[in-house]
Formats: C-alpha cells, structure tokens, sequence
C-alpha cells in the first residue's frame, strides 16, 4: 500500500475516544480503553512476566513515546504510547504476542467497539526479534467478550509482518464490531498472539454509542492571515466570501492579537491559553513541557473525541502539540504545492463524514498563505491590480535569503506580490473554509457546531521596512482574525471592538460547553462577558519576540497595548547582528509608542510625548518577564521530515 493510502488508512480507521471526567451534555456514552488501562486490567503481558523489560527503550518502537495526555491513568508498563505511525501520532496500546488486557464495562446500548489493530517493524523492533524470536510469522488480534455467563470472540484477524521499506514498515487492520444491543455489564478481552517479540499495538480501541445529539468543535488556523486581508474586516478587494459568511453567523473581534510574530509560539499560546513569557517555546529547539494542559487534553478530559490535520513544520508533534490528541496527522506534502490548503481540507472533510455524530473537536491548520506564495490558477491573478509577469514568488529567496529581509522593492514590484499573497487568501478561502463549511451543512451540522478560525501572526509587506514575519511587533504582524460561530448562531453579526488574545480562545471553547477551567494554569479569560457587553475595559496584550529565531540575528521583542496605548521594547543590534544584513535593518529607538486609536498604522511614534505611559508599560513588561515561567532546558531536535517542511517554509537554508 502507497504510503499516503496507508497514512490515510490509520486515519480514517482507527480514531479513538474518550472517557469523560462528568456527564456530557448528552446520553452520548463513551469507553477509551487507552485511557482506562490499569495494572488491574492487565491480565497477561510479556513486560509482566519478565521477557521484555519496560525500563529498557529498545522494547518499545523508536517513534513511540509515553502517554501522558490529561484524563489518561497511569500507565502500567508503560503500555500506553503516542505512537508516530508515517504522517499521523496516535494513541496506542502496546501489545506484543502474549498481551491480555482486559475491561469490565457497563455497556451502552446499541454499543459498537472501534480499534485498529498492527504490527509495526524499526530499529528498535528488529533488535528485539532477534533476542526473543527469529520468526517473521504475523500477528493473531482477538477480541472476546464474556457476558451473562458466556464468552465469544467476536474479532479474529492476522497481520503479517510487514515488509521493511527504508528501515521501517508498518500493516493496520480497522476494526468494528456491534456488541450486545441491550448492552449491560461485560468483559471485553483484548489478546494478541503470535510469535513473541513482535511489535504489535491496539490504536484507540474504543466503545461509543452514537446517535445523539452531539457537540462539535472545529478550530481553523489559517498560517499567516492578516486580518485587514479578509472582506469582512475591510479588506476592499472580495478575497474571502466564504469567511465572511461564516463571520455573518457569528461574532467578528476587530482587535484580535497574537502573541508572537512566528508560528511556534503563537500556537502554543493559543492551544495553552499562556503568554510566551509562561510557556516559554521561543526558539526552533524549544519543546511544550508534557505537563502542560492543552485544550485538546481538557477536551478529551470531557469525551470530546480530539483529532487535528495540520501542514506540519513547526505543527509537528516534536514540539508537542499531538498531547490530547487521538490522533494528530500532518496534511499537507509541501508548501510548493499550489493546493495545500485543499489537502488539508480533504483530509478534514473525510474525517467529519466518519465521525459526524460524535462529540468531536478537529483542529484543522494549513500553511497556504505563508511564502511562498503559489496560489492556483484563476487565484494567480484575480487579486492583481495591474499586469504582471509574476504568478507565483518564494518571496524569501526572491529577496536574497535571510539577510535581504530588509530589502526595499519597486511599488510595482510589491502590489505584485501582495497580489499573490491575496491569491493565497481567496484560494484558501474556497478550497478550506468553503469546502468545511458546505460539508458541515450538507450533514446537518453546521447549525450545532462552534467553529472558531483565527491566525497565528500576519505578514508584513515593507510597511515598517520589514517583509515576511518574525522580525518585528507591529500590527501587520500581530493583528489577527478572530471569528467565533456559536451554536445556534448565538451571537450571530456581532463586531466586537474590544482588544481580545489568541489565549483567550481555549477558555472561550470551554466556557461555552461549561467545562471548568478549575485547577487549569491559563493566561487568558474567556469571551463570553465581552460578547455579553460585561466587560468594559480592553485586555491588556502581550507579544513577545526571541532573539535569533532560526540565527535570523533579529535581537528581542516584547510589545504590550493597555487601553489604546502600545509600547514596544526594542533590543538593540550588536555590531554581528547588524552585519549579517545585506541591507540595513530599520532604525528604530529602543522604546516606541503608539497611539492605536488615532494611530492605527503605527506610523508617528509618541514615546517622548507620552514618557510617563511608555515608562509605566516598559515596567510591567519587564516585570511580566521576570515573572514568567524559569526555562527549565524542554528542548526537541529536529528530525528530517520537520526540517524538510522548514525548508520549504523558508526558515532553514
């Protein structure tokens, strides 16, 4: 099987599901067995008996890792895994022949038992089938049941071992079988058998009964979305009607701010609800810690089933973004495609068809506005506003690499490029928004689902003497889309002025299911008291931007806007920063000041002017600095497929 039918095939197939910390809202009913595992529940194991030793790393696959979502119970053996399984990590229980694991359940009616079941080969597992069997015999799954006195196997299936292509291989088979219609107590078994050694899991194994009326949350983040770009905020030129019919359901923020100018940070901050000073992921190598509570995990906590298609890069789950996840699964093959955003979307729209009547939340991500901008045909020159010779442009490299960011261009030249850059925006629009959004209404759904799309940071066309993003703290950079469609239409054609964060967007989503955020650690607060008129006065916001991102030599950042006044703190080049540019970077003094209001552009810098608010927000911003989180050395390495994406995204060279 090609591999992008197999990474599709353990997506679609094995999804999981979640076991609740309190009733739903509905009589939606759910088991996740990954979750439930005890030491009790394990009734026979290689790693119980002594043949394989938990302690040692070489007996679990190489691309696994420890289960240590939120709601999940401790993991006896450490059987229970985040296994990467080609483009997707998945929740699995490990399970080498010999492994009996079973559950003592009170049975739903009309129940269903959902897994996927396979055998997975590496380094790791060709070491440990060399020490405890030469055999390249496959792998028996069963499941039985015992109820009322009597015991059946109700799924029997071998899985060969696979075939190693390029030092790894991997066979699935999806499972689902109807249990007992009355329902009622019972003993579902899980067993594998076969010769020992193997490496053998369950993925998400899960009993669900569906049929009622469910909760539906989707999150869009659309990589480096200006918001001043879309119609519904302004924006002149019509790129983005499917958007702003979904901004005309629900409620618009027309102040809505990242915390950071880069994607890394940014998304932890909005799937965190914390500052970046607090979670403290600032460079390529920094890594979320696992004790972290996601929005995923409080998610899962509550039965949501928590599944993410995303375009990788700095999404990958090396940094830690697939923690309360099911499933995470990387969508997109590469930015110099024109239709990334359209793969995504496939993804996503398969994934909704199979999962429509459960309690759910999808993070859905694409990369397609970020440079390069390559929209397809008729996108490649809709938004032109005059004749030009360019239809497609990696801006970076058509500047000169990392040290031309400040290179100026013609006006020609630049009206070009956002022309492509707005091409982008419109196919997006259609092939992602649009595509989710039909699909939604062609199931029924559409009317019941929170949806909530924003950005991670916009992009900056030289209005500062800057290109691209991650550089500098301006509005271009910060000043995000933030569109909330409620149940129901609640709240439907609201435009909120207020100033609003990307952290308070996970409080918000838990608010409106009534999930506590008791005993949570978050930054944010949610909006449902701004949406109300509860609230008077703006949310004091915060970005930060880390010295070196990527060796890009751009010294710290930190702004901070309370009420309309914003203030930036610049760090000042040392004389090997400022070498390193072809062209000189702005001049800039070390505080700026704008006023937002009278201002919008944040040309006329009033530092001087207003020295006792500069001063006074300088001094909250250091000491929100000082009182962050200490680094505590959480670092990733970058593998070869996340530094592939961060070529093609431009940020490695």
């Amino acid at each position: 099987m090609p591999e992008k039918r197999v990474v599709y095939f353990i997506f679609a197939a094995i999804l999981g599901f979640g076991s609740c910390r309190r009733a739903p809202q509905t009589d939606f009913r759910v088991f996740r067995l990954v979750d439930l595992l005890e030491a009790k529940n394990v009734a026979s194991s290689p790693f119980a008996s002594g043949a394989l030793d938990p302690a040692d790393p070489v007996s679990f696959h190489e691309r696994s890792r420890l289960l240590l979502d939120r709601g999940v119970l401790k993991a006896p053996y450490g059987l229970k895994r985040k296994l990467h399984l080609m483009a997707a990590d998945t929740n699995a229980l490990v399970a080498p022949p010999g492994s009996a694991y079973a559950f003592d359940l009170d049975l739903p009616e009309n129940a269903v038992l959902e897994f996927g079941a396979g055998v997975v080969r590496g380094e790791n597992s060709e070491a440990v089938r060399k020490k405890l069997a030469a055999t390249e015999d496959g792998v028996r799954f069963r499941v039985r049941i015992d109820m009322s006195g009597r015991n059946k196997t109700i799924f029997l299936r071998s899985v060969e071992q696979p075939a190693l292509v390029e030092g790894r291989g991997i066979k699935t088979v999806p499972g689902r079988v109807a249990l007992p219609p009355a329902g009622g107590k019972a003993r579902i078994t899980l067993l594998t058998e076969g010769p020992a050694g193997a490496f053998a899991f369950w993925a998400n194994p899960m009993v669900v009964r569906t049929g009622a009326r469910a909760r539906r949350v989707i999150l869009i983040s659309i990589d480096t979305l200006r918001a001043d770009h879309l119609g519904c905020y302004g924006y002149p030129k019509d790129t983005t009607p499917h958007i702003d019919a979904l901004a005309a359901d629900g409620a618009l923020f027309t102040d809505a701010y990242a915390p950071s100018s880069w994607t890394l940070p940014s998304h932890v901050s909005l799937l965190t609800s914390l500052s970046c000073f607090r979670h403290g992921v600032n460079l390529e190598t920094d890594r979320m810690e696992e004790a972290r509570t996601t929005l995923a995990d409080a998610l899962h906590a509550d039965g949501f089933l928590c599944a993410a298609v995303h375009g990788g890069g700095f999404l990958s789950p090396l940094y830690g973004f697939s923690k309360g996840f099911d499933i995470y699964r990387r969508a997109e093959d590469s930015l110099w495609t024109s239709d990334a955003a359209g793969q995504v979307a496939a993804a996503a729209v398969d994934w909704i068809e199979t999962n429509k009547e459960r309690d759910f939340f999808l993070f859905v991500h694409t990369y397609q506005p970020h440079d390069p901008y390559i929209p397809p045909a008729p996108y490649d020159t809709k938004f032109q506003d005059a004749p030009t010779s360019l239809k497609m442009v990696n801006l970076g490299g058509h500047l000169g690499g990392p040290r031309a960011i400040f290179k100026p261009l013609s006006e020609a030249e630049r009206r070009a490029v956002v022309g492509l850059y707005d091409g982008e925006v419109g196919y997006t629009d259609a092939a992602l928004v649009g595509a989710l959004t039909a699909k939604l209404k062609a199931l029924g759904i559409y009317d019941d689902a929170l949806i909530v799309l924003v950005s991670d940071h916009g992009e900056e066309f030289f209005e500062h003497g800057n290109w691209l993003h991650g550089h500098s703290l301006y509005d271009e950079s910060l000043k995000v889309p933030l569109i909330i469609k409620f149940p129901g239409s609640k709240y439907r054609g609201k435009r909120i002025g207020s100033f609003v964060r990307l952290i308070d967007v996970m409080p918000t989503i838990m608010e409106a299911f009534d999930i506590t955020a008791d005993g949570l650690d978050l930054d944010g607060r949610g909006l449902l008291d701004v949406l109300r008129r509860r609230e008077k006065k703006d949310r004091r916001v915060l970005a930060h931007l880390a010295g070196g991102v990527l060796n890009n030599s751009v010294p710290a950042r930190t702004s901070l806007t309370d009420g309309r006044t914003k203030v930036i703190l610049n760090r000042p080049y040392d004389a090997a920063a400022a070498a390193f540019f072809l062209f000189p970077p702005p001049a800039v003094p070390e505080v700026e000041a704008y006023d937002l209001a009278a201002d919008p552009g944040e040309r006329t810098e009033i530092a001087a002017r207003r020295a006792a608010d500069a001063a006074r927000l300088v001094s909250i911003m250091r000491e929100l600095e000082r009182k962050g989180r200490p680094p505590t050395g959480t670092k990733t390495e970058i593998d070869a497929e996340t530094e592939e994406k961060l070529r093609a995204l431009g940020y490695i060279r």
